[in-house]
């Protein structure tokens, strides 16, 4: 499997900055919520877990990419 770094990299930049947060009142019945820092609504999600998955995407995506980077110039 090849990873395009890159691509993966500049959407991580172009999302909205974070922090994106898991809410846990819901606008649509039954849907939680990943807002984010502005206070927009990102996405109503149909369980807890992907919601939590979500929010965290925002801060866990660029830590993989650093992680990556650093690994691949260690070699």
């Amino acid at each position: 499997m090849t990873l395009d770094i890159a691509a993966i990299k500049a959407r991580a930049d172009k999302a909205p900055k974070g922090p994106w947060k898991d809410i846990p009142w819901h606008i649509t019945e039954g849907a939680p919520e990943v807002r984010v820092a502005e206070g927009w609504l990102l996405c109503a999600v149909s369980s807890d877990t992907h919601a939590e998955f979500i929010a965290h995407a925002r801060t866990d995506i660029p830590a993989l990419i650093a992680a990556l980077e650093a690994s691949e110039s260690a070699r």
